[in-house]
């Protein structure tokens, strides 16, 4: 037979091929014009124009066939049959009835199912076990002739779409070969479709690709595979968009939307479970989903807090296994400092009140008789030492030039009353030095004393909330906590 191939992607080439090495004549290609690709938009030819070039058959790209010349091309070649696969341009009757077989297409699916642009993608989409190549007699509807012959295959559980494209496009060589063969020989009978039992498709957008986790896993699963190799499905981590490849159905259930294992990486599903196999993160090549957990930057592996909200995989890592597990900077610029900071402090006022019990142990002092002691030591005149009613209410007044102690510890002879009382004149000594931090200290003790009451909470709050909120909390409460530490720090008594 003479024939005139139309086809434009990948999925028609093997076709092509079949029949270039049959004992059939392919005369002339229609394919797709050149189209720009890729980032750079580089002019590319369709795949079956690549194919026909190797062939040394003609190759013609009309824009439309409107104008007629198309169909002058055609009579030229004065073809038996035209075979038309994937070609992506509605044929006008003249066309379909040029050949003396007119046109038969290979349409990827089991028809009257999955008319349309995607019904390879779509039985994978929705599950189906089993699809096919249907060999069909072209007519002005869209995939709407006469079945004159059909191959079938099962779909794997875990095929995908572009796994399952590469099989149908080389059972589609076979078939066209077989179908010719049995027009030649007479041994076709057409059927009609059952319009009852027609189903149309649509083409696959990016719309389709985030994925929806209170679904069953087995939609979502088939959502994964379905729209691999493109779009490919997607979900998020930490605001930033995952392209999630191929996954695997698991038996776990749990709250849908969330990390039930991390070895192997399992979400939790509105029925049962999907295993995450391949993900690619935002601007990184394709990875394993080890790979991806190995990564500084993943979420935590430890936590039962990692959660994925509806559509949106959001799994964020959790502070506290930061600091047991994980390695981050955060901990080093700030954490880290902040226990030096506190051990620095605990060590000074370890120090200066082992100073003030030394001079209780030798002395036998009261409260109010080492404070005296302090001040002559130093020199320091004209400061009086009042006794005042209650506790917890010793505190040396630089604008009256008074120390107040306390009933426990004006009269008291213990090492933390002996402490507390040196402690408040070595402030009265600084005070008569001039030390500055003293000299602003009425000012910021009531400060340095809340931001040291509140900074623990914070800090508390930050370890329980999970990376965005918790930093902040965390942030704040440091802050607080440093600024009290270094005032407590500076205004300790340097002599006593």
């Amino acid at each position: 037979m003479k024939i005139i191939y139309m086809g434009t992607p990948d999925f028609a080439v093997p076709a092509l091929k079949a029949l270039a090495n049959s004992e059939h004549e392919v005369c002339a290609v229609f394919t797709q014009p050149d189209k720009p690709r890729g980032r750079k938009m580089i002019m590319t030819p369709p795949d079956v124009k690549v194919c026909a070039e190797k062939l040394n058959i003609p190759v013609y790209q009309p824009e439309t066939f409107k104008d007629g010349k198309p169909l002058e091309i055609i009579n030229k070649y004065n073809p038996d049959v035209i075979v038309v696969a994937a070609y992506g341009k509605i044929l006008p009757k003249l066309v379909l009835d040029s050949a003396k077989y007119g046109c038969i297409n290979l349409h990827g699916s089991l028809l009257p199912k999955y008319r349309g642009a995607s019904p390879i993608q779509q039985s994978v989409l929705n599950g189906d076990r089993e699809t096919g190549v249907t060999a069909m007699q072209m007519d002005v509807g869209l995939d709407t002739g006469d079945i004159l012959k059909v191959v079938k295959t099962e779909i794997g559980v875990n095929e995908t779409s572009g796994e399952l494209f590469d099989r149908l496009s080389l059972m589609g060589g076979e078939l066209i070969l077989d179908t010719l063969y049995a027009i030649e020989k007479g041994e076709i009978t057409p059927i009609k479709q059952d319009e009852g039992l027609a189903t149309h498709t649509s083409k696959i957008d990016k719309s389709l690709c985030p994925i929806d986790f209170t679904k069953s896993a087995f939609e979502v699963h088939n959502k994964i595979r379905g729209l691999n190799p493109w779009p490919i499905a997607t979900t998020e981590i930490n605001g930033k968009k995952i392209k999630v490849h191929s996954s695997l159905l698991c038996e776990k259930s749990g709250k849908a939307g969330t990390v039930i294992s991390t070895k192997p990486l399992i979400v939790a599903c509105g029925e049962k479970s999907v295993e995450l196999c391949e993900i690619q993160p935002e601007g990184k090549k394709k990875m394993t989903a080890e790979a991806f957990l190995a990564r500084p930057q993943a979420f935590c592996r430890r936590c039962n807090r990692l959660k994925i909200p509806v559509c949106n995989m959001q799994t964020e890592r959790c502070l506290i296994y930061g600091l047991l597990y994980g390695f981050d900077m955060t901990y080093l610029v700030f954490i880290v400092p902040c226990i030096i900071i506190t051990l620095i402090c605990q060590v000074k006022v370890k120090t200066t009140f082992s100073k003030y019990s030394q001079i209780r142990n030798s002395r036998n002092m009261t409260g109010a008789q080492a404070a005296e002691y302090v001040l002559r030591q130093h020199g320091v005149t004209g400061v009086r030492i009042e006794h005042v009613a209650g506790s917890m209410t010793d505190h040396f007044d630089p604008r009256t030039n008074v120390i107040r102690l306390s009933d426990t510890v004006f009269n008291s002879t213990s090492v933390a009353a002996v402490g507390v009382a040196c402690h408040e004149a070595g402030h009265a000594v600084q005070h008569a030095e001039n030390y500055l931090p003293n000299r602003i200290r009425s000012f910021i003790l009531p400060v340095a004393r809340l931001g040291s009451s509140l900074s623990w909470i914070f800090i508390i709050v930050g370890f329980c909330f999970t990376q965005r909120v918790g930093f902040v909390f965390l942030y704040i409460g440091i802050i607080l906590f440093a600024l009290s530490v270094l005032f407590t720090i500076a205004t300790l008594p340097r002599r006593v």
